[in-house]
């Protein structure tokens, strides 16, 4: 668009309207780049039952910069390139909506308070991380002191807290002759899924490796990627199913399922049921990141062998 050139209130103003949303295609943008930059690097400590998204608040800080950025950028502009006969009406525009609920509480507060909510969100991220922190701190003392043992689940359960819906996994495991029972969240509904935490539902008699700290067994991690024998027998049939509905012969299905487990481990078959997958729908388990596992030589063997 020409500097010199003058635009009606109507025009400058869809354009801004349309500026506003542009902040919130960061979103997703950003939470991909964040989530592959830390499985890229191993950045942020986690495991399978996470329930948080570390990212979070930096997406939450950049979208408000952004926003308030590019309004701010948008008013200047569009108080230069409107004509003349439409600056009041601009003006009364620009005035209407900085006086609506939110703009308006932001725009009487003083720079001081401004910065003063920056910095509380700032601290708010901070604090975000200590939790974040802690929790490595309990998988250090896992990692030091750790012992492992299996675990078979007894029963998937709902709970409502807070208006969310957990789903909870209960389990039992035996620490010599001594016999445990807890709950591990599998879901809270919102951040993730139950198909999340290893790429596949999990059911009842499924069993999997715990890890426990020797002081005090009920410090412990549910190993949802290291399933006993008999649930990996399960689960590769699951795939094996899974392909055959989606069209491919049985035989093949058969022998890709096996070479990829042999080759990758549970995670590959679990690539492998989740090939068609969106990353929207299981950001562990989808079709981008099966199609990097396919890009690697060892995936390129699996299919001349089958084949």
């Amino acid at each position: 668009m020409s500097l010199n050139k003058k635009y009606s209130s109507i025009f400058l103003w869809r354009i801004g309207y349309l500026l506003s949303f542009f902040p919130i295609l960061f979103i997703p943008l950003l939470m991909v780049v964040l989530i592959n930059i830390n499985d890229l690097y191993e950045l942020i400590p986690t495991d399978a039952n996470s329930d948080l998204f570390p990212g979070l608040p930096f997406v939450a800080i950049a979208v408000v910069t952004t926003w308030i950025y590019v309004s701010t950028q948008w008013k200047k502009w569009a108080l230069k390139a409107v004509k003349t006969a439409d600056y009041n009406d601009l003006i009364r525009r620009i005035n209407d909506k900085e006086n609506s609920f939110i703009l308006k509480g932001w725009n009487e507060l003083s720079s001081k308070s401004k910065g003063y909510r920056i910095i509380g969100l700032l601290i708010f991220s901070g604090a975000f991380y200590a939790f974040d922190y802690m929790n490595a701190k309990t998988h250090q003392q896992l990692n030091a002191e750790g012992k492992y043992t299996e675990a078979t689940v007894l029963s998937i359960t709902q709970k409502a807290k807070n208006k969310k819906k957990y789903i909870i996994a209960n389990i039992t495991f035996n620490v010599g002759d001594t016999a445990y029972e807890d709950e591990h969240v599998l879901s809270t509904g919102f951040f993730n899924r139950i198909e999340e935490t290893n790429g596949f539902l999990i059911q009842k008699g499924d069993a999997y490796q715990i890890l426990y700290a020797a002081s005090d067994p009920m410090l412990n991690r549910l190993m949802m990627d290291s399933p006993s024998a008999e649930t990996v027998s399960r689960l590769m049939e699951v795939t094996q199913n899974k392909l055959v509905k989606d069209g491919q012969d049985s035989i093949l299905s058969k022998c890709m399922v096996q070479a990829t487990y042999q080759t990758f481990g549970f995670k590959g078959i679990a690539q492998l049921y989740h090939r068609n997958t969106s990353y929207w729908k299981n950001e562990n388990y989808n079709s981008i990141k099966y199609r990097l596992m396919t890009e690697k030589p060892e995936f390129t063997t699996i299919i001349e062998a089958c084949n």
